[in-house]
């Protein structure tokens, strides 16, 4: 639940994870606060593995930044960070954040092709555990 999206595919106004049935999707949900700190480093891996993976129609990455700020500034900072693929901008009420249960940022969850959330912690594997999902 979004409030706004960045980066759709043309025509397309906003994404629900069944839009992705049959793809793992790799769903990052992080702010900005920590440029140079964890989540800096997430989402440079990221970026890093949607450009190996970016060929493929069997994954999708879909990043969702929290409530902190406004659209208007996730949208610069996804420009300067020329992040390539869809960002929602969460609710005020931190409605995404709150569903996923995200208590710490970033946090990357891995849902299989079937639309199951299979993995909630991926630190140090999320390249491991995205090359066996696909693979099922």
């Amino acid at each position: 639940t979004c409030q706004e999206w960045l980066n759709l595919p043309e025509g397309q106004e906003s994404l629900t994870p069944s839009d992705y049935i049959g793809k793992v999707l790799v769903l990052t949900l992080w702010a900005d606060f920590d440029r140079n700190g964890t989540t800096q480093e997430r989402m440079d891996e990221i970026n890093y593995l949607y450009r190996m993976f970016k060929d493929r129609d069997d994954i999708a990455f879909v990043g969702i930044h929290d409530a902190g700020l406004t659209p208007d500034e996730i949208d610069l900072i996804v420009r300067q960070q020329k992040i390539p693929y869809p960002i929602g901008c969460d609710t005020e009420e931190f409605q995404t954040f709150q569903n996923y249960k995200v208590h710490q940022i970033p946090q990357t969850i891995l849902i299989d092709k079937q639309g199951t959330l299979k993995y909630y912690e991926v630190d140090g594997r999320l390249h491991t555990l995205i090359k066996a999902m696909l693979r099922k």
